[in-house]
């Protein structure tokens, strides 16, 4: 019986599992958990942990993570909107990169309506640096952001840099160029080389039709 089947069956007897750290809790009426059911659950215990916290990510990086172009094996863009937190806006530039460019919008959380906005810059970059490391936890990344997103583009890759993730580039984009269904540059094709971030060779690139690669790293690492 596969993890989700087993789990489905303890939920019609009323019994609750979830993780918590590397244990497994349980909470069921008096005299459902049967001795086999005891034993079905000390043998699957690895998996169904597992299994809970990949769930638990995924209904975690749906609030935040907006695929706009999800196929492709190059390196993923994390793009962060402007001041109305419309993710898309960048719908005609993720069409216009192909399908081999996986492109993500960053939803800020209260654009919904159903969760409390954040409105600091270091809080919307570390919300947003925790949605993607649950996302895809080993990098690397191309961050991009337009018009006040621009600035939490920014922090969100230095923020990631310090955790040690890669960052192939940083790309604050105008406002015309995220709306624009023809714009005249793909994302990758101007880095910013702004204070804390080097552009170094080595990565693959993020843009079409270009062979030169880049990587971003905090200045004077080895």
């Amino acid at each position: 019986m596969i993890v989700p089947t087993f789990l489905e069956e303890l939920r019609r007897r009323d019994i609750q599992v979830w993780a918590d750290g590397d244990q497994l809790r349980c909470n069921a009426p008096t005299g459902v958990l049967t001795p086999e059911l005891r034993d079905q659950l000390r043998q699957r215990k690895s998996a169904i942990v597992e299994f809970l916290r990949s769930t638990e990510a995924l209904a975690r990086q749906e609030r935040a993570i907006v695929p706009l172009q999800p196929r492709g094996q190059r390196v993923p863009v994390f793009a962060v909107p402007g001041h109305n937190g419309n993710v898309f806006s960048y719908r005609f530039l993720a069409q216009h990169l192909g399908d081999d460019q996986p492109f993500f919008g960053l939803q800020p959380p209260g654009v919904d309506g159903q969760s409390e906005p954040l409105t600091c810059v270091e809080e919307l970059a570390a919300y947003f640096a925790a949605q993607i490391r649950a996302f895809r936890p080993d990098g690397p990344y191309a961050i991009a952001g337009h018009c006040a997103g621009g600035t939490i583009a920014f922090e969100l890759a230095r923020q990631l840099l310090q955790q040690g993730a890669a960052i192939t580039v940083l790309v604050p984009a105008p406002a015309a160029a995220a709306a624009a269904p023809r714009a005249s540059c793909g994302v990758g094709e101007q880095a910013h080389p702004c204070s804390g971030v080097a552009i170094e060779r080595g990565a693959p690139p993020v843009h079409h039709g270009k062979t030169d690669r880049t990587t971003a790293s905090p200045q004077g690492a080895a």
